[in-house]
């Protein structure tokens, strides 16, 4: 019931109006409000407690303590206690001994007067204290987070928290987004292998976002209905009541922020437990135009440098709602079901971008949490519900997940995961794709431009295969304040007093001065071609028209292309300015583009005839090519689906071995014999009878039920060899398929380059070429003729040639001539792979579809 889609249409309150929206100060003011003071409740994330080794076995899933609340001191100023086991270590545990209010205590070298505990968990405890010089004197708040290790494994863990954050304070110097490092000692155990680690830090202002956002306790989280979490308005939360523009500008300073924060933390760390509630808000001077977000709990980090050769023999960490999806795979299946899925974009993902993962679900549940979406019925932000009911179907679907963790544990969890299909890892890997669709498909509108780089920044953030690093966030969201003015793309120095205040907060990291050319790249394009059409709208960059003749016929080219592309996406009349371009242009182009051309075409019509009539004939018989391609791709997804059920029936195995041999390590350890004690008289007397049977009856039945477990294992493991050969076999199958849809690829895109060579192109060609290639549809094509060079070869220069390009060879391709050759042939591949004729004095040298694709087909008869 829980994973049924919200409707969008209906999550607006009755009679709620964006003229009557509260004042943006209400946010700042709900910080110091009594009804918002912060609890000091556990955190949310959970560690699974298991190596990943083995994660299809039984996991146990630490139970997490209840709150406790903070005395003396208003529990808005928390500094997040360590709530878990550090790196997954269960080693840890409560501390607190011999640490009481009022004492003194030495860390690092630096002695600190404890005050009153502000936080504990299941594995630590954060003080609030202050620093004590030698004259008596007393610094400002300091928190003292003390964790104590019983073996080795958690006392490293514990320390590398406390080397981490020297660093990055000295990669982050004075920096308000991330808790600045003061000392930490570590104490060892007396002839143990654990110890005691004190770390002490400066003391953030604020609280925990999801206290903020919502208003309820981290408990409350894990029983609360889902329904008050995605469409209430709970007593003491900011849900619904900030307008799209105020929310957006929140989300953009949290990105910005923390993408400042881990461009050092990157190249030391992931920290593998981005959250809510590991993220604090605070609104200095009850300003509530310049949020402060900061960054805490490092105890579950991990090193960066290490982490792809130390990740399958890690464990899982962190709050269930911010996993990526190849957590879940990895959580369900094994690491072993990520490490060979189809996608390999989901294995980079948790090798490389779990935090942007994690950081952007964190940016989708602050914007929609704080958007009253009756904004949205004022027409006014097209898309804007349709992204929110693909997040709700999403978010939803993982907090069902993470309640039923807390409420029946990781096993349930585990189980329900391996035999849900429909509402399984698959559910949510199709949720994220439908949110980062309709993310991008919003962003396009024009009536959507000053959010337009969030939303397109957020989608790369959960995409798999996304590529946008820490560095660029910034630069890209800049973007969005630089769409509120029409006009030319412009460094932020061009902007107003009120803009350059309301500029992204990177003065305190290494984004600042990010110029590398990827990052320009990306300023360029990141509104596509509706900054450009600016641009050229505007008259800024071409103040002399000469210069467009003197521009190459591919600049030419390009430039008619943006122009295109910005009455396409702006629906705006072209300027007088873009009007003389186009005069310009058009007139080169008849008077000396289009003879020169001319001259060219004619001397190669006899050989563009030839292939024009080769193409032809091939494509008599395409509809039998496509006929055996929609099998081929049939039976690839039939082998696909079946080789994931078959890595899945693994795991499944694998984890029923496991729970066989631990049948059995309970039931030797749960068995009771009879006494030892024999009769003193040693004869045959009653009493001697009954010991002798007794034994003999206890004995028996041991070696019964001791056979018959061992009989279920060896049959259970030779199940687990069976299956794991047949899906290694399957998946060699699986390759071989995929080796002849490439091959099929390429015959598409050298088909669809060569009829717009012959046709001319537009973008509705190039629309269906792409199509093509993605559904493996034969295109519609007849006799094609060569076109009469007039006005329409002009026409279909809006999409340069660049853009045409139907396999990798024919990037490089240099003339029309290459080109045509290039695809001609690769249809003459195809047709050999297929059991075609080779070209005239060739013969086909091998079957294998593997070595057809790869172009070596014929040869020498």
């Amino acid at each position: 019931q829980q994973q049924q889609p919200v409707d969008a249409a209906t999550a607006a309150s009755a009679g709620s109006s964006a003229s009557r929206l509260p004042s943006a100060s209400a946010a700042a003011a709900a910080l110091a409000s009594p009804r918002s003071s912060l609890g000091n409740g556990t955190q949310g994330s959970l560690n699974t407690g298991a190596a990943p080794s083995t994660p299809r076995g039984r996991q146990s899933l630490q139970s997490l303590q209840s709150a406790q609340p903070a005395t003396g001191l208003a529990s808005q100023r928390q500094q997040s206690p360590e709530r878990r086991g550090f790196g997954g270590s269960s080693s840890s545990r409560t501390v607190g001994n011999g640490m009481n209010t009022g004492r003194e205590v030495e860390v690092g070298g630096r002695k600190y007067l404890l005050h009153e505990i502000i936080g504990r968990g299941a594995f630590g405890i954060v003080w609030m204290s202050t620093e004590r010089s030698e004259r008596g004197e007393r610094s400002g708040e300091v928190a003292i987070k003390v964790v104590s290790a019983k073996d080795g494994a958690g006392l490293a863990a514990a320390t590398f928290e406390a080397e981490l954050l020297q660093i990055l304070t000295a990669a982050c110097r004075n920096s308000r987004h991330v808790p600045m490092y003061f000392a930490h000692s570590v104490m060892r155990s007396p002839g143990a292998a654990g110890g005691m680690v004190r770390l002490a830090m400066s003391f953030l202002p604020g609280g925990p976002l999801d206290k903020w956002l919502y208003g309820i306790t981290d408990e409350e989280h894990k029983t609360v209905d889902v329904a008050q979490l995605v469409d209430g308005h709970l007593p003491g939360g900011q849900q619904g009541s900030w307008r799209l523009s105020s929310a957006c500008s929140a989300v953009r300073d949290q990105l910005s922020q923390m993408a400042g924060v881990f461009v050092s933390l990157q190249l030391i760390a992931f920290h593998r437990d981005v959250s809510s509630h590991n993220v604090l808000v605070n609104f200095p001077g009850g300003d509530p135009e310049r949020p402060e977000f900061a960054l805490i709990d490092f105890g579950l980090a991990v090193r960066s440098g290490s982490w792809n050769r130390e990740w399958r023999n890690s464990n899982l960490a962190g709050d269930p709602r911010y996993w990526t999806p190849s957590a879940w795979m990895a959580f369900a299946f094994g690491f072993k079901y990520v490490s060979t899925h189809p996608n390999s974009g989901f294995q980079q993902q948790y090798l490389t971008r779990i935090d942007h993962f994690s950081l952007g679900i964190l940016g989708l549940e602050t914007l929609f949490a704080l958007w009253n979406t009756g904004e949205a019925y004022e027409g006014k932000n097209p898309g804007l519900l349709e992204i929110r009911a693909a997040w709700v179907k999403y978010w939803i679907a993982v907090i069902h997940l993470f309640q039923m963790f807390h409420m029946q544990g990781a096993q349930e969890v585990r189980q329900f995961l391996s035999q849900s299909k429909e509402e399984g890892i698959n559910s949510l890997v199709q949720h994220l794709r439908q949110l980062r669709q309709s993310l991008r498909v919003a962003a396009v509108h024009p009536l959507n431009a000053q959010c337009a780089a969030l939303l397109l920044v957020l989608a790369d953030l959960v995409d798999e295969k996304g590529t946008v690093s820490w560095a660029e966030i910034p630069a890209m969201l800049g973007e969005d304040l630089r769409a509120k003015a029409p006009g030319p793309i412009s460094p932020s120095s061009t902007l107003g007093p009120a803009e350059k205040n309301a500029a992204p907060d990177a003065s305190s990291s290494a984004v600042s001065d990010c110029k590398g050319a990827r990052a320009q790249v990306l300023l360029q394009t990141g509104s596509v071609g509706r900054q450009r059409f600016a641009a050229h709208g505007s008259g800024e960059e071409f103040k002399d028209l000469q210069r467009v003749a003197s521009m190459s016929l591919s600049e030419q080219s390009s430039l008619v292309e943006d122009l295109v592309t910005g009455v396409l996406t702006t629906s705006q009349p072209l300027t007088g300015v873009q009007k003389e371009i186009i005069e310009q242009l058009n007139e080169s182009f008849v008077t000396e583009t289009l003879p020169g051309l001319q001259k060219r075409h004619d001397s190669d019509q006899e050989l563009l005839n030839v292939h024009a009539a080769g193409f032809a004939h091939c494509d008599v018989d395409f509809e039998t090519k496509s006929q055996r391609v929609s099998t081929l791709n049939s039976g690839q997804s039939s082998i696909e689906s079946a080789h994931m059920e078959c890595l899945a029936q693994e795991g499944s195995l694998q984890s029923s071995e496991k729970l066989l041999h631990e049948e059995l390590t309970a039931y030797l350890k749960s068995i009771q014999p009879p006494s030892s004690m024999m009769p003193e008289q040693r004869a045959p007397t009653p009493a001697m009878d009954d010991f002798v049977a007794q034994n003999l009856e206890f004995f028996k039945s041991l070696n019964s039920s001791y056979v018959s477990l061992k009989e279920r294992i060896s049959t259970v493991q030779a199940e687990v060899e069976a299956k794991t050969a047949g899906c290694a076999e399957a998946g060699l199958v699986l390759d071989e398929k995929f080796c002849r849809r490439a091959d099929l690829a390429a015959v598409l895109k050298a088909q669809c380059y060569l009829k717009m060579l012959l046709d001319g192109t537009s973008q509705e060609k190039l629309k269906q070429c792409s199509d093509a290639e993605h559904t493996n549809s034969a295109l519609d094509i007849a006799e094609p003729q060569l076109p009469e060079l007039n006005q329409g070869v002009l026409d279909g220069l809006g999409a340069p040639g660049s853009r045409v390009q139907c396999i990798s060879s024919l990037a490089t391709s240099t003339t029309t001539m290459q080109a045509t050759t290039t695809a001609t042939t690769q249809v003459q591949y195809y047709k050999a792979a297929l059991g075609q004729d080779c070209p005239p004095g060739q013969a086909v040298e091998s079957e294998d579809e593997c070595k057809l694709a790869g172009g070596a087909i014929c040869k020498a008869a």
